[in-house]
């Protein structure tokens, strides 16, 4: 392999997993370490992560270092191999994946991953708990696989995380308009539930979404309501009293349990407004 086409088949690998490769993958190819040597030293790439490299001339990814210390948990496989095994050999878990999806006030570092196989490390910047993490629980933050918003909010429940940091997590999501999946967030509240004080995993997630996302979906709710009104150019469509108590066990009121989950979507709003209107 001459000169010129080891490093474009070098390049052609970054280009492919966010402008970085790392030093097994470029063995795969045949490439040796010195010739990266010899890279790094015209500073032609630059190392950013054990093992792990990222051309100097090419864009930055954003959270590279994250990207960086995934490539290197499994670094013969390229990011393409992985993202197309299933289950996933590592997820994005815990804080690093609150810090990923932008919930809460939480530092990314140790990178925290989710591994379907042991995965023994003796870096200080990453930490792998074995669990195997199902498709329904896998979100694509970043180009990177990381456990869902209901997934990392048990992870964080189960690691016993600040109830105040947790419940601004829960908040962020829905004023990021994220569409809670209670059923799926009870399942997985459920085993904790009763350590937590609650009866069952659907009550647990009940609590958790009501107090802290009831307000943010309110106020969504008022917003939605008043762009119909004033898209419609009319003045009558009533106030709901969504502070009143006598809506508090109402089917249609934002406060019921069983109402929370539909209560984001924009449709049932729409329609909720439209019958009031009618009647």
């Amino acid at each position: 392999m001459n000169n010129s086409s080891w490093k474009e088949e070098l390049q052609s690998l970054a280009a492919s997993q966010w402008g970085l490769f790392t030093a097994a993958q470029a063995r795969e190819l045949g490439i040796q370490r010195n010739q990266i040597a010899r890279l790094v030293k015209r500073d032609l790439v630059e190392s950013i992560d054990y093992g792990v490299y990222r051309f100097s001339s090419g864009y930055e990814a954003s959270h590279a270092d994250l990207k960086a210390a995934w490539l290197s948990l499994y670094p013969k496989k390229t990011a393409y191999e992985r993202m197309a095994e299933q289950p996933f050999d590592a997820v994005v878990r815990g804080r690093t994946a609150a810090f990923l999806h932008d919930l809460g006030d939480f530092y990314p570092t140790p990178f925290s991953f989710a591994v379907s196989k042991r995965r023994q490390t003796r870096r200080g910047n990453i930490h792998c708990l074995l669990e195997e993490v199902g498709p329904q629980d896998v979100a694509f933050v970043d180009s990177l696989p990381v456990t869902s918003v209901e997934k990392t909010i048990a992870d964080l429940i189960r690691e016993g995380e600040d109830p105040t940091l947790l419940g601004q997590v829960v908040k962020d999501a829905a004023r990021k308009g994220h569409e809670f999946d209670t059923a799926r967030l009870s399942v997985l509240l459920n085993p904790l539930s009763t350590r937590s004080g609650y009866e069952d995993g659907e009550s647990f997630a009940c609590m958790l979404l009501s107090k802290n996302a009831g307000d943010v979906q309110k106020e969504r709710f008022r917003q939605i309501l008043s762009a119909l009104q004033a898209s419609r150019g009319e003045e009558g469509i009533p106030a709901l009293h969504l502070n009143s108590r006598s809506h508090a066990k109402s089917p249609d009121s934002p406060t019921n349990p069983e109402c929370i989950q539909r209560l984001s979507s924009d449709e049932w709003v729409l329609s909720l407004a439209l019958r009031k209107k009618r009647l």
